[in-house]
């Protein structure tokens, strides 16, 4: 009874992975990703007074995986050499958050050649957006990078000290004949030693 319990549990936690799955929701005809997202770049050229909305970039955080769509009308205006600043705007404040510096003529591209690097944390919310020239991409290539918790350092872990109360210095092993030179000796000896036989 004890097993069919079991196998039953193993079972039904099996077909709620596969079936359970929250990767894709079914729509009416076909699947759209459930986890997707989207977020507003931002374009600010050093001589504007605000930023203007440069296009959106849609990704899902667990497959990261993005698209980028571009409006049409953002960057007409930007000269190929004008230094923009290019990121992100918190929709609360309206303040800039974060982003990276790049020229007009990378942001006014809108059929490819342009890498697009967004990061985000590990609740899927964006933090930083990078715009980079990418001169194999054929259509905008977005990249999703989500952020990893660094190595922490290993506390109250205890120092073990001689009597004299030094830090023991690692004992060097020894080599093979540092350890047995003795019994190489003795063997050279009885060879040495031994007498010949009378004939």
């Amino acid at each position: 009874m004890r097993l069919q319990t079991s196998l039953l549990a193993t079972f039904l936690c099996l077909l709620h992975l596969v079936l359970g799955s929250d990767e894709f929701e079914v729509a009416a005809a076909a699947t759209v990703p459930k986890n997707l997202r989207t977020t507003t770049i931002y374009s600010w050229p050093l001589s504007a007074s605000t930023p203007t909305p440069l296009g959106t970039v849609s990704f899902n955080p667990r497959s990261l995986t993005g698209t980028y769509t571009p409006f049409n009308a953002a960057t007409d205006a930007l000269s190929e050499s004008e230094l923009v600043r290019v990121g992100i705007v918190d929709a609360k404040t309206g303040s800039w958050i974060s982003g990276s510096v790049t020229t007009g003529g990378l942001v006014s591209r809108k059929k490819g050649g342009v890498g697009i690097t967004v990061r985000v944390d590990g609740a899927g919310n964006v933090w930083h957006v990078e715009f980079a020239d990418d001169a194999a991409a054929v259509e905008p290539k977005v990249s999703v990078v989500k952020s990893m918790s660094g190595v922490l350092p290993q506390l109250n872990k205890p120092i073990v000290l001689n009597p004299d109360g030094r830090i023991p210095e690692p004992v060097v092993e020894k080599t093979f004949l540092q350890k047995y030179w003795w019994v190489l000796l003795a063997g050279v000896f009885l060879v040495l030693s031994g007498g010949g036989g009378n004939r």
